[in-house]
């Protein structure tokens, strides 16, 4: 196993160290070692002059990492860390830090029929996970927010955020952002505090800055601000990943999956959901990049077992490819095109050849394109939108004239009139929903597939919520 590995390695760099030593007190009659670059950059690590950084996530392996640090006497650091508050007694006693992780597991199923429940070991590393933090504190344990795993970074201080709501002090939790942090990488005496001397790394925020509620206001690196204006995204609108994808996924040694993505682009974030073979569920983490690099993370159900999976690709025009990565399993790959094509970047200007004569007024211009529809939504459709966990079912009527809708939504609090629109992109439309005596206006928006699936987000001044359909077929 790996562990195993690594012990051989450090074996490998003591008979070496070893080798030089013998060598270097008296080099008469004796070979000189064979230089290994490998094994000489161990040599301050077996010396303790640098700390090995062990990732490490269950209980098990976190005691294995223990043990080779004992072993070989290293200044060791655990990295990750999910199950770290089982061991905080012997790390504690070894005085070992761990850099803690914040990627937290996310709900990987969505309230519908067709998605597998959720295992009881996910079930419970959900709870426990950010509880971690404050038992660590607890116990005594020297550690210290870190990033690695997670997809979107507004979940960095959001699940710091959990943490603290978990049993965590503020002032411990800050400190885990800062000053700690510089102690376990040993640059404090450069960073982790306000000081004079110091570098003048800092964030200014309004509001609490464990709270969802905070605003970023000022970003300082090197004593130098940072603007916060969102980047220009030319090449990520020029991308358009707006509409619907049929995608085929495909692990080696399984048959082929066919998924159908539904995705809603602003800017360089991306909404949606997915549905198919792999079941059916939101998708998460989702951006497009500058060029057209697309990421999202979906639960996928692949055999018997539900996981989130990792959606890696890259969009041109109307096709998509990539990779899919999941916890425990080998990579796959997908391909897609969009249906019915999408949004296009504008067109660009056409060079008249020499010698064509101007239109005149006279001749009619070319008949535009009529945009695309997909398919009609007139029908009756059970939703079922998802609200803090739970899922709140609705029943849409819905009635499509050429590219305008109209109707009612008839939901737990009571029935109201819909109004809106589709085409290439997918389909719009508002209602107001009488809550608690307060009017809420509350916009729709997805795509539909096939014909009898539809799925997207619903968004109000309340928040933005998904939300899955399915149409109900006519009596004969």
């Amino acid at each position: 196993g790996v562990f195993s590995a690594l012990r051989q390695m450090m074996l490998d760099a003591q008979r070496y160290r070893e080798a030089q030593a013998i060598y270097e007190q008296n080099p008469r009659g004796v070979r000189r070692p064979h230089q290994d670059k490998s094994l000489e950059a161990l040599l301050p690590v077996l010396a303790r002059q640098v700390p090995v950084v062990i990732l490490a996530e269950r209980e098990r392996e976190i005691h294995r990492a223990l043990d080779l640090a004992q072993e070989f006497n290293l200044r060791a650091i655990i990295a990750g860390g999910g199950e770290a508050w089982k061991t905080a007694e012997r790390l504690k006693a070894l005085n070992v830090p761990v850099l803690l992780t914040l990627n937290f597991p996310r709900r990987t199923t969505t309230s519908v029929p067709e998605a597998e429940p959720e295992t009881l070991r996910v079930l419970r590393e959900r709870v426990e996970m950010p509880k971690g933090a404050g038992r660590l504190a607890a116990a005594g344990v020297r550690f210290a927010f870190q990033s690695g795993g997670l997809t979107n970074m507004a979940d960095f201080l959001n699940n710091a955020g959990k943490a603290v709501e978990n049993g965590l002090a503020k002032d411990e939790a800050l400190r885990a952002l800062t000053i700690r942090a510089a102690e376990i990488l040993g640059v404090e005496n450069q960073l982790g505090t306000i000081e004079v001397g110091k570098i003048a790394n800092l964030t200014v925020t309004r509001g609490d800055l464990f709270d969802k509620t905070r605003r970023i206001t000022h970003v300082f690196i090197d004593g130098r601000p940072v603007d916060l204006k969102p980047a220009t995204t030319g090449g990520a609108a020029a991308a358009g990943a707006t509409g619907t994808w049929d995608l085929r996924v495909r692990f080696e040694g399984r048959p082929e999956s066919s998924v159908t993505l539904t995705l809603r682009q602003e800017g360089e974030r991306l909404s949606g959901a997915i549905q198919g073979d792999l079941g059916a569920a939101q998708i998460a983490n989702a951006s497009i990049g500058a060029t057209g690099q697309i990421k999202f993370t979906a639960p996928i159900t692949n055999a018997t077992q539900t996981t989130e999976a990792t959606f890696s690709g890259a969009v041109s025009g109307d096709e998509m490819s990539g990779t899919v990565q999941f916890t425990g399993g080998t990579p796959g790959s997908f391909t897609g095109t969009r249906q019915g094509g999408g949004p296009t970047p504008a067109s660009p200007s056409v060079t008249t050849p020499p010698g064509t004569p101007p239109p005149s007024a006279t001749t009619p211009p070319a008949a535009a394109n009529p945009p695309a529809l997909g398919a009609d939504l007139s029908g009756t459709w059970t939703l079922a939108i998802e609200v803090e966990g739970q899922s709140l079912p609705a029943t849409l009527a819905l009635r499509q004239q050429g590219a305008s809708l109209a109707g009612s939504l008839q939901t737990t609090f009571g029935s109201s009139a819909v109004s809106g629109s589709i085409g290439s992109e997918g389909f719009r439309f508002t209602t107001t929903i009488n809550i608690q005596g307060q009017s809420i206006e509350v916009t729709f928006s997805g795509a539909a597939a096939g014909g009898n699936r539809m799925s997207g987000t619903a968004a109000s001044a309340l928040g933005t919520v998904g939300f899955t359909g399915t149409k109900l077929q006519q009596q004969q």
